[in-house]
């Protein structure tokens, strides 16, 4: 086990006051009435004001960092540290994709002119990718990852389901990517997909398990 301080958490805080100092230097630039939601085929369909807009895209980072932070504290186990490789390299991604996506969510509310699901289901795709080949290296724990019964239950089956759930979630990556071609059914095509690797992953942990146990 490695210790609890490491650099997971600076690189951590370092995403977290970057993506606060994007927000206070354009917050002066956003108009008073901002998109705050895009619906199918990246249309702008839900609008509010810009302090509201601004304040939910920092609480929600914040919230996550908070997440970063009380897993560790928590774990009866002690198998999660900030400093764990899977944990802090999950956390981070999602992080730097949260930063990446209020970058997104000023430019448009800036004027430029970009369809957001052209540019979101790839970057999807891409988070999609990475988490993959982080999943199929997690190990065992009760926080991170595919955990169902089985898998809590029985080291091997956990690490062979991670094993397909990393395959699988690449997979759903790049049905993500490939949903710019078709922007109106993009949403269904990756949520669809998920749906389907994690109900897979369910039934292969159940009868990975019983293969094991007999």
């Amino acid at each position: 086990m490695v210790s609890k301080d490491g650099s997971g958490m600076k690189i951590a805080y370092i995403l977290v006051v970057a993506n606060l100092l994007i927000s206070v230097v354009t917050y002066p630039m956003l108009p008073d009435r901002i998109i705050m939601h895009w619906g199918a085929g990246g249309v702008p369909d839900g609008y509010g004001s810009k302090l509201s807009g601004t304040l939910l895209m920092q609480l929600v980072q914040f919230f996550m960092l908070g997440i970063y932070v009380v897993i560790p504290r928590i774990d009866p186990q002690k198998k999660v540290t900030m400093s764990t490789g899977y944990y802090k390299d999950i956390m981070n991604l999602m992080l730097a994709y949260f930063m990446f996506f209020n970058v997104l969510f000023i430019t448009q509310n800036l004027g430029y002119d970009y369809n957001m699901t052209s540019v979101m289901m790839p970057a999807i795709g891409v988070l999609l990718f990475f988490l993959g080949d982080i999943l199929g290296k997690a190990e065992p724990n009760w926080f991170v990852g595919m955990r169902t019964p089985w898998t809590l239950s029985n080291d091997d089956v956990w690490r062979s389901t991670h094993e397909k759930a990393g395959f699988l979630f690449k997979v759903c990556g790049g049905i993500s990517v490939a949903g710019v071609l078709f922007p109106v059914y993009s949403i269904w095509l990756l949520v669809g997909s998920i749906t389907v690797t994690a109900f897979y992953l369910v039934v292969f942990s159940y009868t990975e398990f019983k293969r094991l146990e007999g």
